[in-house]
C-alpha cells in the first residue's frame, strides 16, 4: 500500500509545525510539501499531494481551499476563527467538487494518533 500524500499549508506556525511532525512520524503518510506564507501554492500540486491540511487563517484559507479543489486536492481545514458565513462559502466552494473537511475546534473533533 502506497503511502497517502500530504502537504501542510501554514506549516510554519505552531499547529501546522505539529502537523507537519505528526505526519512525519506517521509510515502511512509521506509529507511531500511545507507551505509557508512566501510559497507559491504551485508546490502542492508538483509534489504530487493527495491532501492538503490547510492551517493558515480566516483572511486566507477560502482561497486557499479553492484553490486546491480546482486544482483536485482534498482539503483538511483547520484553521480556527471562521465565521459562520465563512463556513458556508467552504461548504459552497466544495459543492459536487473535492471533499473538503472543516474542523472548528480539533480538541472536540479529532485525535492524532
Amino acid at each position: 500500500m502506497s503511502s497517502l500524500r500530504v502537504a501542510v499549508i501554514g506549516a510554519y506556525g505552531r499547529m501546522g509545525s505539529t502537523t507537519c511532525d505528526a505526519i512525519d512520524a506517521d509510515p502511512d503518510l509521506d509529507l511531500v510539501a511545507r507551505i509557508g506564507e512566501d510559497d507559491r501554492l504551485d508546490a502542492v500540486v508538483d509534489a504530487g499531494t493527495t491532501v492538503a491540511v490547510e492551517f493558515t487563517t480566516p483572511a486566507t484559507v477560502r482561497d486557499n481551499v479553492v484553490w486546491l479543489l480546482q486544482h483536485g486536492v482534498h482539503a483538511v481545514v483547520g484553521t480556527s476563527g471562521l465565521s459562520d458565513d465563512g463556513l458556508a462559502e467552504l461548504r459552497k466552494a466544495a459543492e459536487g467538487t473535492t471533499p473538503v473537511w472543516t474542523l472548528e475546534d480539533y480538541c472536540a473533533n479529532t485525535s492524532v494518533c
